[in-house]
């Protein structure tokens, strides 16, 4: 592949992003939510450290709301001195999407996926002395995940099929005028990749580059099972993720969601807790070797997770599992009762399949990192993030034992850590009100520092504090969120509170943890108190249980919770239960739906944002496809003996409860234009006479990406919640003069719907 100049075809400018008023000034000033979308942010898990140890290389994403484009920054800097503050040196800026940092074992050149005006993608190998990338390889689809060997002579990564065009059937003149067959499930399936020209399915790919040759040999890993719904053979795996070549590339791992499990496997009981609650087959890992093309097997995780790591000797990968199937360690699992998100870490030699146990400690599959592992000294540091710790392994006579463990003292959250010697860590260093830096963090001496300074305008904004709020619901179990205060927050005033149901961590909030629709720190700025709260999937136990399936209960709890969090913080003398706001996004959304039509609680308003889930038209709109997870929520099909649950639960089957003004933002995705998910409840509002406000955002991703987009739907929930709950109306945004009119008109829809 050719070697470019990276200035030729990537940006070498630092990014700006310019928010109304000085950047740095010696007042402070309110929040507003164009600061909240110019925060620059290091991307999770991009930083690593050179093979010598002597730089460290991350990545930065800084919106630019001049150019409404993201800048992708790769930075280096140097780490023989840890002390002062360094932003480092700019070595390349794109506005394409930059992802998948990985060191070559050269120490000069660092591997980068480019997702280039999507779905195109390349992978490219950046020499960060020569100023040039040479690309590997180009991609007509979307590259979702890529690994790369240590000596950089080995490439996997995912793709995008093609997608099997039926559509196409319509340009034929005697098709055309004769009419054509439509499968079950298939058609629609074509017809909602056809704007991409893909499938869900996706193609792992193999480069190998034999030593001194200049040519790459390309190799498609194929499913030995593969076949598309409705009978078609198609090459290709479900939603591989986790891509993992081992260092010497001879072998590649990587998770996927199998069509089916084998039959021996059907009493394990994590397999059937997952499918009971989630209604499909759990991620599961297979094993490739790159020179032989043949799978390697059988592996009997039930349940697999990432990331995978690989031993410096590339005999051993270690990952977050659950028990493998007839296993003692599953059996222990079975009797404890130990929830889905419960893992171990486990190694596995490739060789001869073994598998051994390297921490015992069950925790959630996505809080578990191998932050650094020497294979020859069998020494390795695990990261637990729910914990905020770090366990120190050593191996001895074949077990992995526990021989320290760490907790940084540290005020802020560490997180994207790596290592340089195994004794000082480096990583991402934020807080509630703090925005992301490197800093590091020595474990013996205790010191640390910071070491980078990306956000120095964010000392001018005046932000809201932070309070950790715990409370019970109804069915007794124990919910905890953060509450975020007005700046001048006034003890015994009770202010109008605004519930955000996405989920509360500890990393910088400005806008919320999904860049849509959530405002909190603007919120809080105008004297709201805002609270940010999430019970996931979390279903009470026992006698407490509430009825219906899995997903209902999970809709259930949370209405309790936040009925609840209401009853909590009016007792405290913070909040104005008669003024409550409520938010939802994707899967929240919905719940945000059903708790407008289940609960006799009212709210003044309520957004809801791309959800749409468990309506009766998503079931048949797209002729039966991907309609498993509602049939499993409802007990059937909305037919015969299952239909009265649909029309017990469904949230647009019971609009006529809805007494609060509703916004509803819905995005294209890249697949569609017009909101067609949100439809069926929008259309069941205004024929019953309710106050509802749908916007679409034709080109918007899940969630919103571009900064004018963010900006959008940031100000226009801010706009929203400030309207019914402090009758108060800014200036209408210059992109929608109308808002304010349209608003006003929703008043009286609003008065004569409550009046009734």
């Amino acid at each position: 592949m050719k070697l470019e100049p990276i200035a030729s075809s990537i940006l070498v400018a630092l990014g700006i992003c310019v928010p109304p008023g000085p950047a740095i000034a010696s007042e402070k000033r309110p929040v507003t939510v164009e600061d909240c979308v110019c925060v620059r942010r290091i991307i999770p898990d991009e930083v690593k450290v050179s093979p010598d140890r002597k730089q460290v290389a991350f990545l930065v994403k800084a919106p630019n709301l001049t150019t409404n484009k993201n800048e992708y920054q790769l930075r280096l800097r140097n780490l023989e001195n840890l002390h002062g503050i360094d932003n480092g040196k700019l070595i390349l800026s794109s506005t394409e999407e930059l992802s998948g940092v990985r060191w070559l074992k050269d120490g000069k050149r660092i591997a980068l996926l480019e997702n280039r005006a999507k779905p195109k993608s390349r992978i490219l190998f950046v020499d960060t002395i020569a100023g040039t990338a040479e690309i590997i390889t180009e991609a007509a689809t979307e590259i979702m995940d890529y690994s790369v060997n240590s000596d950089g002579d080995t490439v996997a990564y995912t793709t995008f099929l093609e997608t099997l065009r039926l559509p196409q059937a319509m340009t034929s003149p005697e098709i055309a005028s004769r009419g054509f067959h439509i499968p079950f499930k298939v058609y629609p399936q074509m017809l909602a990749h056809e704007r991409n020209g893909y499938t869900e399915r996706q193609a792992v790919q193999v480069l190998r580059r034999e030593q001194n040759e200049a040519v790459w040999v390309q190799t498609t890993v194929s499913s030995p099972a593969d076949k598309l719904r409705g009978g078609q053979a198609l090459t290709g795996f479900n939603q591989p993720f986790g891509i993992s070549l081992s260092p010497d590339g001879n072998y590649l791992a990587f998770l996927y969601a199998p069509d089916a499990i084998p039959h021996e496997w059907s009493k394990s009981c994590v397999l059937l807790d997952y499918q009971l609650s989630i209604g499909e087959n759990p991620s599961q890992l297979a094993l490739f070797n790159t020179r032989t093309h043949l799978f390697i097997g059988p592996i009997k995780f039930p349940y697999a997770f990432s990331p995978i790591r690989w031993s410096d000797d590339s005999r051993v990968l270690v990952l977050p599992a659950a028990a493998p199937v007839e296993s003692q360690w599953e059996e222990e699992d079975c009797q404890a009762r130990r929830g889905l998100t419960d893992f171990h870490v486990f190694g596995l030699d490739v060789p001869t399949m073994a598998v051994s146990e390297v921490l015992s400690r069950t925790t959630p599959a996505q809080g578990i990192e191998v932050v650094s592992w020497v294979h020859g000294d069998d020494e390795m540091i695990v990261e637990l993030t729910a914990e905020k710790s770090f366990v120190r392994l050593k191996r001895m006579g074949g077990q992995w034992n526990e021989v320290g463990r760490v907790i940084p003292d540290l005020d802020e959250n560490l997180s994207s850590v790596t290592t340089l010697d195994g004794n000082v860590l480096l990583g991402v260093r934020q807080a509630h009100t703090v925005p992301p830096d490197l800093v590091f963090y020595d474990t013996e001496s205790k010191k640390h520092g910071l070491l980078t300074d990306l956000n120095p305008d964010v000392r001018a904004l005046t932000l809201g504090s932070f309070e950790s709020e715990e409370w019970s619901n109804a069915y007794g179990e124990s919910i905890s969120g953060d509450l975020i205060k007005p700046p001048d927050f006034t003890p015994g005033k009770k202010y109008p509170l605004v519930i955000m149901l996405t989920w509360p961590d500890d990393k910088f909030v400005c806008d919320g943890y999904y860049t849509t629709a959530f405002p909190p720190q603007p919120l809080a700025n105008a004297e709201f108190v805002v609270l940010i709260f999430n019970v996931g999937n979390l279903v009470p136990q026992g006698s407490r249980r509430p009825e219906g399936s899995p997903a209902i209960q999970e809709a259930k709890t949370m209405v309790a919770s936040v009925e609840a969090a209401v009853d909590h913080l009016e007792r405290k003398g913070i909040a104005d239960r008669n003024n409550v706001g409520i938010i939802g996004f994707s899967r929240s959304s919905w719940k945000v739906d059903y708790m407008l039509t289940h609960s006799t609680f009212r709210f003044r308003a309520a957004s809801s944002a791309d959800g749409g889930a468990y309506n009766y038209g998503g079931y048949w709109l797209f002729d039966g496809w991907g309609a498993e997870s509602e049939e499993v929520a409802y007990g059937g099909p909305p037919y015969g003996a299952a239909l009265q649950n649909w029309i017990r639960y469904a949230p647009a089957f019971n609009a006529d409860k809805v007494h609060s003004p509703l916004l509803i933002e819905f995005t294209g995705n890249g697949r569609s234009v017009e909101p067609i998910g949100a439809y069926e409840f929008h259309t069941a509002l205004n024929v019953l006479g309710k106050a509802v406000e749908l916007f679409f955002y034709p080109g918007g991703e899940h969630p919103l990406d571009t900064p004018f987009e963010r900006v959008a739907s940031l100000q226009r929930n801010l706009d929203w919640f400030r309207f019914w709950m402090q009758h108060k109306e800014d200036p209408a945004p210059a992109y929608d003069p109308d808002q304010f009119v349209r608003w006003r008109e929703l008043v009286k829809v609003f008065e004569k719907d409550v009046s009734k």
